[in-house]
């Protein structure tokens, strides 16, 4: 089952693993694995590409990971 989303956004987040819960039960494993690049000069890129670079990185390790424990709690089983 493949499900899209942009991990930087909570509600995507929190409705995917939902309709992952809703189609196995639970989710067994996570692997945190979204990026993106931003290839540019350190001294030419916007405040806004860096933010949406930080966003996907940390943002979404976090609301994927909160959204996967959550989901693990029930089952006391899994990894991340």
């Amino acid at each position: 089952m493949a499900v899209a989303m942009d991990v930087s956004d909570e509600a995507q987040v929190d409705q995917a693993f939902a309709q992952c819960d809703q189609q196995w039960g639970s989710v067994d494993l996570l692997v945190s694995n979204a990026g993106v690049q931003h290839i540019e000069a350190l001294r030419n890129p916007a405040l806004a590409d860096w933010q949406r670079m930080m966003a996907v990185h940390l943002d979404g390790a976090f609301l994927t990971t909160r959204a996967a424990l959550r989901s693990m709690e029930n089952t006391e089983k899994g990894g991340i």
